[in-house]
């Protein structure tokens, strides 16, 4: 099983094409917003609890196979509770640029069920013909896949927070 997916795509793209998958397999996603000095996790209900207000920035995104409770769990990092999670880095984009979107199971021991939401997603991209796969020069990220219709005419990165060399595609 992948502990990591990476797939150059829109956050809020990828969770509204694989919405059905994870309404299947009954998982939770909760988004991770910086507002001012304070962190907020919220879950995420509807498409639009993803669109970031003018004075948020978005920290993370979690897919878990049971709810976080507030109340009772202390972390989603926790020992007790990150075996439910995956933890969705990245994902930003603007008019003329595309980040990439990392998908990665927290624990070395994943729950069945973080296991067969892996499992599927990574079929339905290899399956599908709206992605691509490879990445970069030389292959560098030959198993990152990419949306094809969404990095048209984009700079491509793979963290827009350290900017050294445009990704490109591999060509076939």
């Amino acid at each position: 099983m992948a502990s990591l997916i990476n797939i150059i795509i829109p956050l809020e793209t990828f969770f509204g094409e694989f919405e059905l998958l994870i309404n299947k397999s009954a998982m939770h996603v909760y988004i991770e917003k910086i507002v001012g000095k304070n962190v907020v996790l919220k879950s995420v209900d509807q498409k639009e609890d993803l669109v970031l207000k003018e004075a948020e920035r978005f920290s993370a995104a979690y897919i878990t196979s049971v709810k976080f409770q507030k109340d009772g769990d202390r972390s989603i990092f926790d020992d007790d509770f990150c075996v439910h999670a995956i933890v969705v880095l990245g994902g930003r984009s603007t008019a003329d640029e595309l980040e990439n979107l990392s998908l990665r199971v927290i624990s070395k021991n994943p729950d069945k069920n973080i296991k067969s939401f892996v499992s599927k997603l990574q079929q339905q991209l290899k399956k599908s013909d709206q992605y691509g796969v490879g990445v970069g020069s030389g292959g560098l990220y030959s198993k990152t896949f990419y949306h094809v219709q969404e990095v048209v005419g984009k700079t491509l990165w793979f963290d827009f927070e350290r900017k050294s060399s445009p990704l490109v595609i591999d060509a076939h």
